[in-house]
């Protein structure tokens, strides 16, 4: 028997509880209280009567709502609510329950208790089978629209999302005391995806390729104070030059 039990602390508020005397009340209680896992109750009632502290014997069941209890064929008082109030559904792959289980058969409420309840784990083992089904195919749609099967080109991407270009903005403003705008850091996306996404090197998904955008960003060099790219040897023109040679592979593609 567990040491520690719900306990319904609306029982008070119900019209039928409030009717009972003091000590019927105290009945109610112990009956719950000592009951086994299944919530059957075997009768004593002098050691009722001395936890109670007043006589109590079976004639003072009449006294509870019939629908309470029940007085089963071996003569123990079984809580029909019981079951479903302190475990819900049952699973007999639980350790927790063996005990419940034990106690369904020990008391003979098979037929009563235990069909039902290995009925509802049979609906809840359909209801598992279709919710698992249903997460694969969610999973495999998501990898279907993340993960590359192929090293990515630049004509897998389109335009940078918002989120990214503000995670450079705010890193040049950081790291390099530069403010630049959403169309320097556009200008960068497109310089990267020529020199990157070539098909030659392996992504594991879009976010890998973000993350590798957002690191390279920062070994770019940008005029302080103008957000434009400086005028090198290596990147004069550079930016015109990308865009022709995208064209040119991709015809004017992502």
């Amino acid at each position: 028997m567990a040491k520690k039990r719900f306990t319904d602390i609306e029982i008070w508020d119900k019209e039928w509880f409030m009717q009972l005397t003091p000590t019927m009340k105290c009945l109610m209680k112990y009956l719950h209280d000592k009951c086994d896992a299944s919530g059957c109750w075997k009768p004593n009632w002098t050691l009722a009567s001395v936890h109670i502290n007043e006589p109590v014997t079976i004639s003072d069941l009449q006294n509870l709502p019939p629908d309470q209890y029940e007085i089963l064929k071996n003569g123990k008082i079984f809580i029909p609510d019981f079951i479903k109030f302190q475990y819900g559904t049952l699973s007999d792959k639980s350790p927790a329950h063996k005990p419940i289980f034990i106690a369904i058969e020990k008391n003979n409420l098979s037929d009563r208790v235990f069909n039902r309840v290995s009925n509802t784990l049979q609906e809840k083992d359909i209801y598992m089978d279709k919710e698992e089904e249903r997460d694969m195919e969610m999973e495999k749609e998501e990898e279907s629209l993340t993960d590359f099967k192929t090293k990515p080109v630049a004509a897998d991407f389109n335009g940078l999302p918002d989120i990214i270009a503000g995670s450079v903005i705010q890193l040049m403003k950081i790291t390099k005391q530069t403010d630049v705008t959403t169309a320097d850091v556009n200008g960068l996306w497109d310089v990267f995806k020529v020199q990157n996404l070539t098909g030659k090197k392996y992504y594991k998904d879009k976010e890998g390729v973000y993350s590798h955008f957002i690191n390279w960003s920062k070994t770019q060099k940008i005029d302080h104070g103008t957000g434009k790219q400086q005028n090198t040897n290596q990147q004069s023109g550079y930016r015109d030059s990308v865009k022709e040679e995208h064209n040119r592979r991709y015809g004017g593609r992502g």
